[in-house]
């Protein structure tokens, strides 16, 4: 049992329970409060009116995660997270404000031999009124996935099968009802000079039953129910020809390794002439990590088409507990899709350049960084950065990112016929670091993120804490800049006592 009292609004009182049975586990956690806060009405970003007040009165929430063995190859279980208004989460800071939803789900799932499949239904409440409404989130009722990963055939081949259908229904917004079918063979092989082959044979099958395609997220001009679907055969063709050495009197390895693949399917256009729904696609990420990917879109609504060359080389070093790895590559498409996100990387017959680099030299340092170049105009196009640098009681870490636009505003309103909102042009440009230590039973943390395109910091913080086997206390600061939900900068204070025996409390 925990208890929360706060200076500027009543107290909270919440408790834990959790059981592991013979066959199972439950884990509850819930909370309750009579909020004397108020949040005002404020007009969001995008010019429309907010209602304030709803964390005002009697609120509360509850987080419930269960899973039952069914037998030794089927289980169920569910994932329920509810809470009475976004408001009172961030007013009682709650764990998991700050996402943009709270998810909850139950399921039913089975494992074979090479084989998964589950059937669940999903709900979503929005924590962020200002930008998501409660009726723009769907309900998916139901979902059902299936894998199969056959055994090498007689052809040294290996096949496998991937579905995922689904029934998405929406108050505001498409509803539409999807049945998918993937299939896959992959031959590996090699020759003497130690060239490896990989043949990939690739079949993507999709039918959809669509209404309200005129709506979130879709906006197409048609107010007709549509039925519409698409099979795309793939045929793909990769090889890697590492070149390996040692130094350091074999203590050290150098490899560089030249990266082909050729990939032919017929050109798709991205799927937007033929009013098919997009539920799983809305992004589109060309970096080193899809570079050589059959498909960069994250699911299967959208799909890459056409002609296309992939190139690349990477090249290691490794010796004495240091690396050094390094990937650079590009893409060639004999035919360019329009339609696809803005600043894809892709809008021109030679892709964008992708590189990472990533540089390990002993256990105190590492560091890591990508980025994306248009070679035609040599602007950078997307950038990242992570390093984390200490010994054992003391640890720094910073990190930065970089991209153009605001990817996430792209599919907010209607840019099919107004283009996206100007928010969709506003620079990702932030850097963030932090520094820890621990010694003894104390430990101090802080932490600072600052959007330099904004020229303001967007949050920092800190804590300081003790503990030790029956006792703990721990003092934690928030200063937030940027308005979340209609609530302005402010600064909050957390005190947490923990009696391991009896519970804790706090005072915010």
């Amino acid at each position: 049992v925990q208890g929360l009292f706060s200076t500027r609004t009543n107290p909270q009182l919440s408790a834990k329970y959790r059981n592991r049975f013979n066959f199972g586990y439950l884990n509850l956690q819930g909370g309750i409060a009579y909020s004397s806060l108020r949040s005002d009405s404020y007009t969001n970003d995008f010019g429309n009116h907010v209602d304030g007040g709803h964390g005002h009165g009697m609120q509360g929430y509850i987080f419930a995660n269960t899973q039952v063995s069914i037998s030794k190859y089927w289980r169920a279980g569910a994932n329920i997270n509810l809470a009475t208004s976004a408001d009172y989460m961030r007013n009682y800071r709650i764990q998991g404000y700050g996402a943009d939803t709270l998810s909850s789900n139950v399921y039913l799932e089975g494992f074979g031999t090479g084989s998964y499949s589950r059937v669940d239904a999903q709900y979503y409440q929005g924590l962020n009124q200002g930008v998501i409404s409660n009726s723009d989130l769907p309900f998916v009722l139901p979902r059902y996935t299936y894998s199969f990963v056959g055994q090498p055939d007689a052809l040294g081949g290996r096949f496998s099968l991937n579905t995922t259908d689904f029934n998405v229904i929406r108050d505001n917004g498409t509803s539409d009802m999807r049945g998918q079918m993937a299939l896959n063979w992959d031959r590996p092989f090699r020759n003497r000079l130690g060239q490896q082959f990989l043949l990939t044979l690739h079949l993507d099958s999709m039918v959809y039953r669509a209404r309200k395609l005129y709506q979130q997220p879709n906006y197409y001009t048609t107010t007709r129910s549509n039925t519409s679907g698409q099979v795309l055969p793939t045929i793909a063709l990769k090889t890697n020809w590492p070149f390996v050495r040692t130094f350091e009197h074999g203590r050290g390895s150098q490899l560089i390794e030249p990266i082909v693949q050729a990939i032919y399917a017929p050109n798709t256009g991205a799927g937007a002439n033929n009013f098919m729904p997009n539920e799983d696609s809305l992004a589109y990420e060309f970096t080193d990590s899809t570079l050589f990917s059959l498909n960069r879109y994250q699911g299967t609504d959208r799909l890459d088409g056409g002609l296309r060359g992939n190139v690349g080389v990477h090249a290691n070093w490794t010796w004495d507990g240091h690396e050094v790895d390094l990937l650079a590559g590009e893409s060639f498409q004999e035919h360019i899709t329009h339609d696809r996100l803005p600043y894809s990387g892709l809008d021109h017959t030679a892709s964008d350049i992708v590189m990472r680099g990533r540089v390990s030299p002993n256990q105190y340092f590492n560091f890591t960084a990508r980025m994306r170049l248009d070679p035609y105009t040599t602007k950078v196009n997307f950038g990242d950065a992570l390093f984390s640098a200490g010994v054992r009681h003391f640890r720094i870490r910073g990190g930065y990112v970089y991209e153009p636009v605001t990817p996430y505003y792209y599919y907010v309103s209607n840019y099919r016929s107004n283009g996206p909102v100007p928010l969709y042009s506003q620079k990702t440009n932030e850097l963030s670091g932090g520094v820890s230590s621990d010694w003894d039973n104390w430990h101090v943390s802080a932490f600072a993120r600052r959007s330099l395109s904004r020229k303001e910091f967007v949050s920092l913080g800190g804590d300081l804490g003790y503990n030790n086997d029956c006792f703990g206390i721990d003092v934690m600061y928030l200063k937030q800049y940027t308005t979340i939900g209609g609530q302005q900068r402010n600064s909050s204070v957390l005190f947490t006592v923990s009696l391991k025996t009896l519970g804790s409390f706090g005072v915010k």
